[in-house]
């Protein structure tokens, strides 16, 4: 009988205690982990920074509900960039200096991502680019600076096999001049030349959207090209396939997931896609795809599960490293096991792999090759 009221006793605050955290671990608000993000809100790349910042939220919002790292809660504080360079340092500057984040996360276009390279480093602060790739001599991230995502000639080789079976008289590549639309020239070039074919036919251009494309479009007819590469977002690839009916010049078309974005109008005539080769890197698993659907009531696009991993990853480095400066090296050596697989960077500072399909326009659907 003398042991009833301790007993009694620790009933009541084992029971307290369940109440309190509600049957659920509490992520404890007294020592954040700041995660800052620099996306692409508004300008053109704001179809590719609205998904980003959907998924990093859906992860900040999962860790948190299953306790934080080590107890500790995430919190995300996100800058638009404006898809502009200057923009993109000012907003990375902001966070570092006046919101005090543990580190950085983001950038969508690569010209508005490669100049923060340099910032990161200046700052001290470790950075990790979820969709970008690396670009050796372009966008080459070390020092404090990651990508979530391989070489980008790998991800670009993964047409070989579809040019080595497809009839190709001549090969043409039509880019934005910029170290992402250049690497795609470069690398489709070894793999034609590989392939035992002439040269291909490198057309650049230096401003995105509004362009007209007839004289490219007549040079490239002029020059037996029979197979192009679009590298085009915006209205860019309407206006080139628009300009190709009307001069009757009907090539093989290849491009990439960005392509679909520009025929998201009302009025675009999406009939132009049909038969167009799209190579996809920016596919998302079903389990990421059913959290996102339920969560926003759409599908994820354009690489957004690679930003929901990348909160994942820098959350824990955050956690782990024990002072901002370490973060970087905790980045470097370690392995992260995520809901959507185990990552680890490699010596470039990129990862090794990530899934690509090669897909058709058909009837208005994608289907695989």
């Amino acid at each position: 009988m003398k042991t009833l009221p301790w007993l009694l006793g620790a009933i009541v605050v084992v029971l307290g205690a369940w109440l309190l955290l509600d049957g659920e671990p509490k992520a404890s608000q007294d020592n954040p982990i700041r995660v800052g993000a620099v996306v692409s809100l508004t300008g053109i790349a704001a179809s590719y920074g609205e998904p980003a910042r959907n998924a990093m939220q859906l992860a900040v919002d999962e860790i948190n509900a299953n306790g934080g790292i080590d107890g500790r809660a995430v919190e995300l504080v996100v800058e638009d960039d404006q898809t502009k360079p200057d923009k993109a340092i000012s907003a990375f500057r902001k966070l570092t200096g006046v919101d005090d984040v543990d580190g950085v996360v983001g950038g969508n276009f690569d010209f508005a991502t490669a100049p923060l390279f340099p910032v990161a480093d200046a700052e001290g602060v470790a950075f990790i680019s979820p969709a970008n790739m690396r670009i050796p001599g372009g966008l080459e991230p070390s020092g404090n600076n990651f990508v979530l995502m391989p070489d980008f000639a790998k991800v670009i080789r993964e047409l070989k096999s579809y040019l080595e079976t497809h009839e190709t008289n001549k090969l043409g590549v039509v880019h934005f001049k910029s170290v992402f639309g250049t690497q795609i020239a470069t690398t489709l070039s070894e793999v034609n030349s590989e392939l035992g074919r002439g040269p291909i036919v490198d057309e650049s251009y230096t401003t995105i959207g509004d362009n007209d494309f007839r004289t490219t479009v007549i040079k490239l007819k002029q020059q037996g090209v029979d197979t192009v590469f679009l590298d085009m977002v915006d209205v860019d690839p309407v206006n080139f396939l628009t300009v190709a009916r009307d001069l009757d010049y009907h090539p093989t078309v290849i491009s990439y997931y960005g392509i679909i974005d520009s025929f998201s109008a009302p009025n675009a005539d999406k009939s132009l896609l049909e038969g167009v080769v799209v190579l996809d890197w920016e596919s998302s698993s079903e389990r990421f795809s059913k959290l996102y659907q339920e969560r926003y009531g759409m599908a994820p696009v354009h690489s957004a599960e690679k930003s929901y991993i990348s909160i994942y990853v820098m959350a824990e480095a955050i956690a782990k490293a024990g002072s901002k400066e370490n973060v970087a090296s905790y980045l470097s050596s370690n392995s992260f096991k995520t809901p959507s697989g185990t990552f680890r960077f490699n010596e470039d500072h990129a990862i090794d792999s990530t899934p690509v399909r090669l897909m058709m326009v058909r009837n208005g659907e994608l289907i695989p090759l």
